[in-house]
């Protein structure tokens, strides 16, 4: 997974920061968008799965500065997040069953997407993995699979 650290604040959160990044590193690709050039930009062309904002309320940031800041931070995100998902579309991936409910079968692939697919309550998929092709991307972000191989 690619994680972005981004650190708004005093010498405690740039501790506090370099603590999660060296936990991180071993496991995770991660990077930090301190220096340089635009946080913004950096971003669009890192597309990280998962962006950490280390910030506090005492610092020379103002606290309206920071929230619009963030609001920018969850709008790249959130339309990264979605691009990732668009670009799964057609494609063939393992899902682990959690829940079977009304004919709807939710899961997760391997990379923690959310996936549902049409599924007769009858068939013994719970906790088991099931082969689906993504189909579409659903008005709350989870993506419509339909099922090849239970």
């Amino acid at each position: 997974m690619r994680i972005a650290i981004k650190t708004l604040g005093c010498k405690s959160n740039r501790y506090e920061s370099d603590k999660v990044f060296d936990e991180l590193r071993n496991t995770h690709d991660v990077f930090e968008l301190n220096e340089g050039i635009s946080t913004f930009t950096r971003i669009h062309s890192a597309k990280p799965d998962l962006l950490i904002v280390n910030t506090c309320t005492v610092t020379h940031v103002a606290d309206n500065v920071k929230k619009e800041r963030c609001k920018k931070l969850r709008d790249i995100s959130n339309k990264l997040g979605l691009d990732f998902k668009k670009s799964l579309i057609g494609q063939e991936y393992e899902v682990i069953i959690e829940s079977i409910s009304d004919g709807i079968a939710k899961g997760f692939t391997k990379n923690y997407l959310p996936v549902q697919f049409n599924c007769s309550e009858s068939i013994d998929m719970l906790n088991k993995k099931a082969k689906l092709k993504l189909e579409k991307i659903l008005d709350n972000a989870v993506v419509e699979g339909i099922l090849l191989q239970p």
